[in-house]
């Protein structure tokens, strides 16, 4: 099974790249569903998170890869089991806490490309500019850094 995780600080367009290959590659890239038990924010629709009581994580924690814990909200990712989805590319967005999980939980049956996501304009409200700093961390484990603004950094 090969995976495309896609790393970088909040507002770094993430999101925008998982939906952009999913969408226009649908065939080669899929999703893959990650859970979490944070609220809703408003306007949000249930594409890039299954929203799930702490109760219901914990249930099913033991399946999931790219575990992380952000605040006081859990996040993971169902690992995909069908084998027909063994032919696609699944796409993930993870921390660096997710993908340190995401690279202990995977066996040598699995590949993956770390990609990651950068501008140096990021603004999000509730981050701190320490904040932005410390998720940007997870960019020395990448592949690959794209800098939205100039292009590729390495």
């Amino acid at each position: 099974m090969e995976f495309v995780i896609i790393c970088g600080p909040s507002g770094s367009g993430k999101t925008f790249i998982k939906e952009y290959l999913c969408n226009t590659y649908h065939h080669t890239y899929m999703s893959v569903p990650q859970l979490t038990t944070r609220e809703k924010r408003n306007g949000e629709q249930d594409i890039a998170y299954l929203f799930v009581s702490k109760n219901s994580y914990k249930s099913v924690e033991r399946f999931l890869i790219g575990k992380t814990r952000i605040y006081d909200n859990h996040y993971g990712s169902l690992m995909p089991s069908r084998k027909e989805y063994n032919q696609m590319k699944h796409v993930i967005i993870l921390n660096k806490e997710g993908l340190n999980d995401f690279l202990s939980s995977i066996n040598d049956n699995h590949t993956y490309t770390i990609i990651g996501i950068t501008r140096d304009d990021l603004q999000r409200e509730g981050r701190t500019e320490d904040y932005i700093e410390k998720e940007k961390e997870v960019l020395n484990m990448c592949d690959i850094v794209f800098d939205g603004k100039d292009g590729f950094v390495n």
